[in-house]
């Protein structure tokens, strides 16, 4: 079935701006990542070990990441075909079948998307209170073994962690889009009226594709 949504009215077209987000910032977040992973984390008593833990699992997670922006494009990129106006003189029973695929399509994205929304959130969380430790351990141990490493992977933490927002950012903004395909697939099968796919092109075409492509 079609995922219920209200059908009182149609969702309005959405602008999702996706420019924010910059592969020279992807860099800054992956060299911290990267720092964060290099740590030695024999000691529970400083900030490394967190850190080491916390990039570790949130670097699992760009796996995910890559893979949900490869397939947003490719969905995008098959909107025009899928969506063809052929497609609108469908009869009914095949137009319900086609409705009901692509809801589980947007479903499946849907949830993916949400998980990752979770991950970064979780992640800014964790770094911030890690920050924290970590200026404190810079301002107390500056002439200790490891002063020098500390200060450069508080300067990484601090340049990252902006980042870290623009990427939840894409995806919170991602999941708004499939939500509002998912709300015009469902007004569409509880329509009446003659279908149209123009809504539905929009977010696929001109929105998603625009630069969900920079996660990957």
């Amino acid at each position: 079935m079609v995922r219920r949504t209200s059908k009182k009215s149609k969702a309005q077209i959405i602008t999702i701006d996706l420019t924010r987000l910059t592969k020279d910032g992807l860099v800054v977040l992956q060299q911290y990542v990267e720092h964060g992973q290099r740590l030695p984390t024999v000691s529970s008593r400083t900030s490394y070990r967190d850190i080491w833990r916390h990039t570790q699992k949130f670097n699992r997670a760009r796996k995910s990441m890559a893979s949900l922006s490869s397939k947003v494009m490719v969905s995008s990129r098959e909107a025009i075909k899928l969506y063809s106006p052929e497609r609108l003189s469908l009869p009914k029973p095949q137009m319900t079948a086609f409705l009901e695929t692509q809801s589980r399509l947007v479903d499946d994205l849907l949830d993916e998307c949400d998980k990752l929304v979770r991950v970064c959130s979780e992640f800014e969380k964790e770094s911030e209170r890690d920050g924290v430790k970590l200026k404190e351990e810079v301002a107390r141990l500056k002439v200790a073994t490891n002063a020098q490493e500390r200060r450069d992977l508080l300067l990484e933490h601090d340049r990252a962690m902006p980042v870290v927002s623009q990427v939840k950012d894409v995806f919170t903004e991602l999941s708004d889009g499939l939500k509002a395909i998912q709300h015009e697939l469902t007004f569409i099968s509880e329509s009446s009226s003659a279908p149209n796919f123009d809504r539905i092109l929009y977010v696929w075409k001109a929105v998603l594709s625009s630069g969900i492509q920079l996660v990957v």
